[in-house]
């Protein structure tokens, strides 16, 4: 179970962001009102002022295209009043609305349970006023809750004191009336002294008058005791067809959704206004209805029948020995205010004035445009939801400035395409090719840990599968595809790239390969194939799109995250955990949704391992730095890569969220800017994955970030002046990095081309 500091923070931040979407919202909506309300229809007005109730609960801003951008300055001001803290409290999905995270729970036992943390690195607790405020706020829902449950659950008792009213006793045709309202569900009428004003009710009503099956579905107008003597038959028939509109508009659900909205939100009194004006124009609207089933020269009848309602309900709420005010307030919009009462009243009496059933299509435009710009508003994009940069951060390059080495990328990125179609097998796919001895002599001297007479293949071996390259060559291809013009050649290669995944693909598990560390090639191949089809998805490819997710989600400790056994041991680490979360994300985008859960453990447990000083990701609890592959221990130092912090930095800017801890992503910027790319054998620090995954991560920063810019200047330097011009391999890179071999050129070579591509 988390921490009552925690969901604290979850609560507090989530309501803070929704108020401040509703206060958006509320504004502009107020601002088109009062230019148009006396032109505003009285249906239009009663479904307008429930859109900023909607955000209040639902983020319906994010459903449309983000028109900002930059970041809205609303948003700006009010992110500075949010609760600073360490723990991952929210997670808000991106103008395409795309993830929503929730914080992780704690294993449930005791052998998933990862190290415990050092005494240094927990989680500093709220101050202790926002869990009192919490706690206060949870208290006062839940004695509303409860109130309102209580006096639902005494109507029928209330009701038992009633008197049955037949239609034969009504001085007109109750099934014409209902005919008339559009009304098909079963009515009752009742004559109560408990009741101050007519009213709907739509729950349970005593035996006596229903049989028990028929209970839940039968509607019920309460009348109080006498009104009908008061009125004609044809004033008694329009407080009738008052009540059926509101049967037939459902605006008993709606009552409902007002008072539980109000009272999780009682704090903000924009929401006390907007439930106010749209109960009253719900009232509008019902008497419109009502009187449009009327002749207009019965319109002044219609308004003593209001008045006379009114009257009767202050005399029997003076009486000494009734007790009718205790229910007047709870079910009856009647006395929401006297200026109310007397529009209501003096509206009736208009003669001339043209009435509508129910909302008309002309208003519908109006209304969506008033909704859209309100949303449009409060539509708060992911990049200014990140933290302020330094001033050394904001000296941004010329946005109209070429830089040179670009088109050079570019070129040497298609000439790595090149060279991965050339050598595409017939099969569509791409395999390990077996080097010569001779390569495999040489390449085990350049090392600088132990000699080995052939390429080291471990289970733990990433990209030593015919999956992983396949998949890497199809990612690399569909990037040259958005990079630039459409080639059906490369088209033609990814199709052929993708069908070969698919064919290897066993149609029960969901898995593509058992070979070596195969949950990195099932990775790859899941966001390949996602990533391919994502506009142009077919049934069969979903299907097998959907399976390969589901095989990941296996592999994923409970509440935690993941490593290399499926289904899991126990075991995870960050790396191969950001492997498998940003295939899930790339499903995501094609419409292939893991489970909300598996986002949350894996998202949370890349913030657990964050240094926010730093910025750095750490591999493991215990371990700050990735392992590598044995081959390449001492000669590929792990400290010279971030492949985890790049990946985290991914994950966050797909995700769009805040920075949590805060300054922590500013300061994985920072961590990989220092550690940008450099060719350097003796020193190890060739990293062709970390490379790419650093790129795609400093890809989602600001254009003219710093760190990105000579980020991106010393990759496409350093990659263009290695890149391999003559003979059979002219096109690919050498196999000198911490991931490669002799017979592995296809990793190199779309590891490297993706880098250059994700450089653009």
């Amino acid at each position: 179970m988390r921490s009552i500091e925690t969901f604290a923070t979850d609560a507090l931040v989530h309501g803070l962001e929704r108020s401040v979407a509703f206060t958006v919202v509320f504004l502009v909506v107020g601002a088109f009102w009062l230019l148009l309300r006396k032109r505003l229809g009285s249906h239009a007005g009663s479904l307008l002022f429930l859109l900023p109730l909607c955000v209040l609960v639902v983020p319906v801003e994010r459903w449309i295209p983000n028109p900002w951008s930059g970041g809205n300055p609303i948003e700006r001001a009010a992110l500075s009043w949010l609760p600073q803290t360490e723990q991952a409290p929210l997670i808000d999905p991106t103008t395409e609305g795309f993830l929503d995270f929730g914080p992780r729970e704690a294993p449930a036992t005791a052998a998933l349970q990862n190290k415990p943390k050092e005494s240094g690195a927990q989680t500093p607790a709220l101050p202790q006023w926002q869990v009192v405020l919490f706690l206060t706020w949870i208290l006062g829902l839940g004695a509303f809750v409860a109130r309102l449950i209580l006096r639902q659950r005494s109507i029928p008792e209330l009701l038992e004191s009633a008197q049955l009213v037949g239609p034969s006793e009504l001085p007109f045709d109750v099934d014409d009336a209902l005919s008339e309202a559009k009304v098909t569900r079963p009515l009752l009428i009742l004559e109560s002294p408990e009741f101050d004003s007519p009213v709907l009710w739509t729950g349970s009503v005593p035996g006596k008058f229903v049989e028990a099956e028929a209970r839940r579905k039968t509607a019920t107008i309460i009348i109080p005791e006498g009104l009908t003597l008061r009125l004609s038959a044809l004033e008694l028939r329009w407080v009738l067809l008052h009540e059926l509109a509101h049967l037939a508009r459902r605006d008993h659900l709606i009552e409902l959704f007002q008072r539980l909205v109000g009272a999780a939100f009682c704090f903000h009194p924009l929401v006390w206004v907007t439930n106010r004006i749209s109960r009253g124009y719900r009232e509008l609207a019902c008497d419109d209805s009502a009187l449009a089933r009327c002749a207009k020269t019965d319109r002044k009848q219609c308004a003593r029948a209001l008045f006379e309602v009114v009257a009767h309900a202050s005399a029997l709420a003076q009486s000494p020995t009734g007790q009718h005010h205790r229910t007047t307030h709870a079910m009856s919009s009647l006395f929401l205010s006297k200026n109310l009462t007397r529009k209501r009243i003096m509206r009736l009496i208009e003669i001339d004035r043209p009435l509508a059933r129910g909302l008309r299509l002309s208003t519908i435009l109006p209304i969506l445009l008033m909704s859209g710009v309100g949303l449009a508003a409060a539509h708060f994009p992911a990049s200014a939801l990140l933290e302020p940069q330094d001033e050394d951060s904001m000296e941004i390059m010329d946005h109209n400035e070429v830089d040179p080495l670009e088109d050079i990328a570019l070129e040497s990125a298609n000439k790595a395409t090149d060279w991965l179609m050339a050598n595409q097998d017939k099969d569509g796919g791409w395999s390990y090719r077996t080097p010569s001895p001779k390569e495999i002599s040489g390449w085990a001297k350049g090392l600088s840990g132990p000699a080995f007479d052939e390429p080291v293949v471990m289970d733990f071996e990433p990209y030593h599968n015919n999956v992983a390259l396949t998949a890497l060559a199809v990612q690399a291809l569909a990037a040259r595809a958005d990079t630039s013009k459409k080639d059906s050649k490369v088209q033609a290669a990814i199709d052929s790239g993708v069908a070969s995944l698919l064919s290897r693909q066993d149609k029960e598990s969901g898995a593509f390969t058992n070979e070596g560390a195969h949950i990195v090639g099932q990775a790859l191949a899941t966001e390949a194939i996602a990533i391919a089809y994502k506009d142009r998805m077919t049934p069969e490819v979903k299907a097998a799109l959907t399976a390969a997710v589901a095989y990941l989600e296996k592999g994923r400790n409970p509440y935690g995250a993941w490593r290399y056994s499926v289904p899991s041991d126990g075991d995870q680490d960050s790396r191969i955990t950001g492997y498998v979360m940003l295939a899930l994300v790339s499903a995501f985008e094609a419409e292939v949704h893991a489970n909300p859960k598996t986002f949350a453990g894996g998202m949370n447990y890349m913030v657990e391992l964050e240094d926010a000083k730093t910025g750095r990701t750490h591999y493991m609890d215990g371990s700050e730095f990735a392992f590598r592959i044995l081959s390449h221990k001492d000669s590929h130092p792990a400290e010279r890569a971030e492949v985890p912090t790049a990946m985290h930095l991914r994950l966050r800017n797909s995700a769009g969220f805040d920075s949590v801890p805060k300054g922590a992503m500013q300061a994985s910027i920072k961590l990989l800017g220092s550690h940008a790319p450099v060719w350097d054998r003796e020193k190890g620090t060739i990293d062709f994955t970390y490379w790419w995954q650093g790129t795609a991560a400093l890809a989602g920063t600001a254009a003219g970030d710093p760190n990105r810019v000579s980020w991106n200047k010393k990759l496409r330097t350093t990659l263009t002046n290695h890149q391999i011009t003559r003979g059979d391999q002219a096109g690919t890179w050498p196999t000198v990095d911490a991931w490669s071999a002799p017979g592995l050129e296809v990793y190199t070579t779309a590891a490297c081309a993706l880098a250059l591509y994700s450089s653009l």
